[in-house]
C-alpha cells in the first residue's frame, strides 16, 4: 500500500510538470511519469482489495430496525457505574459520527486493575503477520495456538505480560470476550477496558451482556502474578530514541526543497530525472534501515509504518530538494548571461493568488519556448516581441543549469 501510494505521488507531480514542460521536452518525460502512475494506481488497487478481504469482522448495519428500544440502557457519551461481586466497573458508549470526520460508535467496559503495567490485545491482522515474519515485531507468544492464532499483544512490559497469561482462566477469559464482540483488550494506567467498536444496541444489545463482560473483566484484574523485577523492565526506550532520531533526519532531508529556491532550475523535468532515481534507491534503503533499527518490540511495526506513511509525503521533496542541493552548491561553472527576448505575456490565477510568467525564445532548444515567472511590478513593462528578459545561470554540478538571477529590460538597446 504504502509502494502503491508513494509511486501513485511522484508519478501525479511527474506528470504535472510533464505537462508543464511539454513544449520544451517532449512526450517522452510524461510518457515515463503516466506509466508510473499506472503501476501505481493497479498496485493501489489491489492492496485496497487485499486489505478489504483481510476484515475481520463486518461492520453493524446502523440502520437495522430494533425489535425493542433499548438505547436508554447506553446512554451517549456517560458512564455509567455498576457493580459485581463488590468490585466497581464502567460502561460507556459513544454513539457514532456520520459526515467528514466520521467514526463508528464504541462501547468499552472497564474496571480497576492494581498495577503500573500495561497491554493492548487486539485481533492479529495479516500486517501483524507480516511483520513478526519479517523479524520487525517481536510478540509475545503463550505456546497456546488458538489463543495466539486470535490474538495480538502489544507491550512495552512483555515480562509481566508473559507472567500474566500463563493463567489459562485469562486466556480463556480473554477468548470469551472476543466471542462476546469485544476485539479489544486494554490495560492502562490501572484500568483495564473492553472494547466493542461498531457496536449498534439496537442489534447487539442482550440483557446478559453487560455482566457476562464484567465477570470475565473481574476474572482478569484478580489474582495477578506475584511481583517479579523483571516486571519492571520497559523495552520501548531503544524504540522511541530512533524513532525520534529517524523522524527528524525524515523532516531535515525534507527541509532541503529550499534548496529550490537559491538554486532553481530552469527546467524541472531535468531535476525530476535526477531526483527520481534517488528516491527509488533510497526510499526502499530508508524503509530496511529504519526497519532494522525500530525493530525488537511489540509495538515496532506501529512505529515503522508511521514513519513510512509519513515519508510518503516528506521523501519526495526531499529528494528533488537534495538533487537541486548538489547541483548547485557543488556547482564551480562560471556565469553565463543568457539575453532572450519575450514573445510573450501570461498570468495564472488561482483562488488566492495571481502569477505573472513570459514566455522567451529559449537558448537551450532553438525554435522552441522558455516560461518564466516574473514580478507583478515587471509585468506591465513587458511588451512582447520588443522587451528581454536577462538571465542569469551556471551550468550545474551534475548538468541542470539553474538561474541565479533573472531581470526584465523593457526597452533593450539595439
Amino acid at each position: 500500500m504504502m509502494v502503491a501510494v508513494l509511486l501513485c505521488t511522484v508519478g501525479g507531480i511527474g506528470t504535472a510538470i510533464g505537462i508543464i514542460e511539454l513544449n520544451r521536452d517532449g512526450g517522452a518525460l510524461l510518457a515515463i511519469f503516466i506509466t508510473i502512475d499506472i503501476i501505481g494506481v493497479g498496485l493501489l488497487i489491489t492492496s485496497a482489495l487485499l486489505l478489504r478481504s483481510a476484515k475481520t469482522r463486518p461492520p453493524q448495519l446502523e440502520e437495522a430496525q430494533p425489535t425493542t428500544d433499548f438505547t436508554k440502557d447506553y446512554p451517549d457519551n456517560i458512564p455509567v457505574a455498576y457493580e459485581l461481586d463488590n468490585t466497581p466497573y464502567t460502561v460507556h458508549y459513544t454513539p457514532p459520527v456520520q459526515g467528514k470526520n466520521a467514526r463508528p460508535s464504541v462501547l468499552t467496559i472497564s474496571t480497576p486493575m492494581d498495577g503500573p503495567y500495561e497491554f493492548h490485545m487486539v485481533v492479529e491482522t495479516w500486517f501483524d503477520k507480516l511483520c513478526k515474519r519479517l523479524g520487525i515485531a517481536v510478540e509475545v507468544e503463550t505456546g497456546d495456538a488458538e489463543f495466539d492464532e486470535q490474538c495480538f499483544i502489544r507491550s512495552d512490559t512483555p515480562a509481566f505480560v508473559e507472567a500474566y497469561l500463563k493463567d489459562s482462566l485469562k486466556r480463556i477469559a480473554i477468548l470469551d470476550l472476543r466471542r462476546l464482540g469485544f476485539h479489544e483488550l486494554i490495560l492502562e494506567k490501572g484500568q483495564l477496558t473492553a472494547k466493542w467498536t461498531g457496536f449498534n444496541p439496537a442489534v447487539d444489545h442482550r440483557p446478559e451482556l453487560r455482566e457476562e463482560v464484567a465477570a470475565r473483566l473481574l476474572v482478569l484484574s484478580r489474582n495477578l502474578p506475584a511481583p517479579q523485577p523483571e516486571f519492571d523492565i520497559r523495552v520501548d526506550s531503544h524504540r522511541v530514541f530512533w524513532q525520534t532520531v529517524l523522524w527528524l533526519l525524515l523532516l531535515g532531508y525534507a527541509l532541503t526543497v529550499f534548496a529550490l529556491i537559491p538554486y532553481t532550475p530552469t527546467c524541472m523535468g531535468e531535476l525530476l530525472l535526477w531526483a527520481l532515481p534517488v528516491g527509488l534507491v533510497g526510499w526502499p534503503l530508508l524503509a530496511y534501515i529504519s526497519a532494522w533499527l525500530l525493530s525488537g518490540t511489540s509495538r515496532s511495526h506501529l512505529a515503522w509504518s508511521s514513519l513510512m506513511i509519513g515519508s510518503i509525503f516528506l521523501f519526495p521533496p526531499g529528494c528533488l530538494g537534495l538533487v537541486a542541493l548538489v547541483n548547485g552548491w557543488l556547482d564551480r561553472s562560471p556565469a553565463t548571461e543568457r539575453h532572450a527576448r519575450i514573445v510573450e505575456k501570461f498570468t495564472r490565477r488561482s483562488k488566492n493568488s495571481t502569477n505573472y510568467h513570459v514566455r522567451v525564445e529559449s537558448w537551450r532548444k532553438p525554435g522552441e519556448t522558455e516560461s518564466f515567472q516574473i514580478s507583478s511590478s515587471d509585468y506591465p513593462n513587458v511588451t512582447p516581441h520588443h522587451s528581454e528578459l536577462i538571465v542569469v545561470t551556471h551550468d550545474g554540478h551534475l548538468g541542470v543549469e539553474w538561474f541565479e538571477s533573472k531581470q526584465v529590460v523593457p526597452n533593450p538597446k539595439p
